[in-house]
């Protein structure tokens, strides 16, 4: 995605506006496949007026959580360990444990997942966590 796909679209998309650069926010993977685009293709860089970078995914080095102990192993072992799909799947268990009279339990797992954060935590992202627990969030 980062050799091919978002150079050619990024040309793309100034090609039919006619415009000489754009404007590119990225989340999450959007912004990885950003950074590894940019380094790659030193081009790109002037086509691109601003970029907002949010949510980045691919820096660790703060991280509090044992999800860090999987940043040496390679991607091949991840996949062995946890499959191709969603990490955080759904399942009728996440409704359960986050109900609002188990909170605190709710807290704990995703504590355990993510590091401790608890000011970043309340009942309002609790029901969040426990209604839409897809990678980008989006409640159906």
């Amino acid at each position: 995605m980062a050799l091919l796909d978002l150079p050619d679209t990024v040309r793309f998309i100034l090609g039919v506006t006619g415009a000489s650069k754009l404007q590119y926010v990225g989340h999450s993977q959007g912004t990885e496949i950003a950074f590894a685009a940019l380094s790659r293709d030193p081009d790109l860089n002037d086509l691109i007026g601003m970029f907002a970078a949010l949510g980045p995914a691919a820096y660790l080095a703060h991280v509090k959580s044992p999800v860090k102990l999987l940043e040496d192993l390679s991607e091949d072992e991840v996949h062995k360990w946890f499959g191709y799909n969603d990490f955080l799947p759904r399942s009728d268990l996440l409704p359960i444990i986050c109900e609002d009279s188990m909170a605190s339990t709710c807290e704990d797992v995703l504590f355990l997942l993510c590091g401790p954060d608890s000011g970043n935590t309340n009942k309002v992202t609790m029901a969040t966590h426990r209604d839409c627990n897809d990678a980008s969030g989006f409640c159906a």
